[in-house]
């Protein structure tokens, strides 16, 4: 995506000019960058994306991948190499650790959802190399009695407390949820109605850069409002400026992440060009079109065996 291109290689631009990697680490946090599962920027997930051969255009032997973006050149990998030789056999991000993988349904937007109880799924790793959501174990007794409890004395609504009964493979899940959409991106309707999405998301960003203006602007006068206060106002007035701090840090993440669906644009209608442009696109950009046609995946139980359709477990709600 081009905002994400920018950042990291501007990332890339300041640690080879010498910055530490908790220095980019920072600045990424301050300005509001955030990983494309909508998580803060930590050193280890950063270096493990730079130093992406996938981020270069390259394989994972370094060949040139014909068509792939590319994001930092093979020679600023190579520079980053130089300044971190530890990591000289780093990765693709198919290997990446089982904690730092990002998943197109594991994050802000399109959510997996388990058919049963509702729950929202999570990305879990059972014996070596096998990814799964699943929908979390259920809590111990106890706390679902405190729960409910707590609920009628507050008269807060309970949510459903996950079941702990549904997986599915991760690469079986998103692979089928990839199939139908690509599939309805296809149909003969479909741009239009892509379009029309991408009028309402337009409509949301400039709804969220009119509130950042007036963050900003609360925020300056907050400040300015502190280099005089009286003692009896200041505990106030600082609570404020906290408030209005973090108000704006969730208008830009927010921001960002919408501007990287605007940014999509997939050959929509094209059944050729579209299947290329989904298997060279980078995650970001796959997540981005995920969330703006689907509401939520629901994943149902399925029947066992090596010929199960994972087609017939999952139900798609539509934007």
């Amino acid at each position: 995506m081009p905002d994400e291109v920018t950042y990291l290689r501007e990332a890339t631009s300041r640690l080879l000019a010498g910055s530490t990697k908790a220095a980019v680490v920072r600045w990424m946090g301050e300005e509001g960058f955030v990983t494309t599962a909508g998580n803060p920027w930590t050193t280890v997930v950063l270096t493990r994306t730079l130093l992406n051969p996938r981020l270069a255009g390259l394989g994972s032997k370094g060949d040139p991948i014909e068509g792939a973006p590319i994001v930092i050149t093979p020679a600023e990998r190579a520079g980053l190499l130089a300044l971190h030789p530890q990591h000289a056999d780093a990765p693709g991000d198919e290997k990446k650790a089982p904690d730092e993988r990002e998943w197109i349904l594991a994050g802000v937007g399109a959510a997996g959802q388990c058919g049963l109880c509702g729950a929202g799924l999570e990305v879990s790793w059972v014996g070596a190399g096998k990814p799964s959501y699943r929908c979390p174990p259920p809590p111990p007794m106890t706390s679902q009695v405190d729960d409910v409890t707590g609920a009628v004395e507050s008269g807060r609504s309970l949510k459903a407390s996950p079941c702990g009964r549904i997986r599915m493979t991760a690469p079986l899940l998103e692979d089928a949820v990839a199939e139908q959409v690509l599939a309805e991106l296809l149909r003969p309707e479909a741009r239009d109605r892509f379009e029309a999405l991408l009028a309402d998301v337009r409509a949301e960003i400039e709804r969220l850069r009119d509130h950042q203006r007036r963050t900003e602007k609360t925020l300056q006068a907050v400040k300015s409002a502190l280099r005089s206060a009286p003692d009896s106002t200041r505990a106030a007035l600082t609570e404020a400026q906290k408030a209005a701090q973090k108000d704006g840090r969730d208008t830009r993440t927010r921001l960002r992440y919408l501007e990287q669906i605007v940014d999509v644009a997939p050959p929509v209608g094209e059944a050729e060009g579209l299947v290329r442009w989904w298997n060279a696109a980078p995650l970001s950009s796959k997540r981005a079109l995920v969330a703006l046609e689907i509401k939520v995946v629901r994943v149902n139980p399925g029947r066992r065996g090596r010929n199960a359709n994972p087609h017939d477990r999952i139900d798609i709600l539509w934007n």
